[in-house]
């Protein structure tokens, strides 16, 4: 029986795929909820630099899901 899915090259099955999307959906949410937060509060700038954790995990999740390594 023929798949409905094309096999891309990598290493990730389908549902490991998506699920590292999710995870980068959800971080991406997380950190601009952190990013909307830590601009409104009166805290230094330098913990903006606090963002950087969420988005690289964000950018991180969106690379393995959609190129499946």
């Amino acid at each position: 029986m023929a798949s409905s899915w094309v096999e891309l090259p990598g290493n990730l099955s389908p549902h490991a795929a998506s699920k590292r999307l999710r995870s980068g959906v959800i971080m991406l949410a997380i950190g601009l909820a952190l990013g909307v937060v830590l601009v409104k509060s009166d805290l230094p700038i330098a913990y903006r630099a606090l963002l950087f954790l969420p988005f690289f995990m964000t950018a991180n999740g969106f690379y393995q899901g959609l190129y499946r390594t």
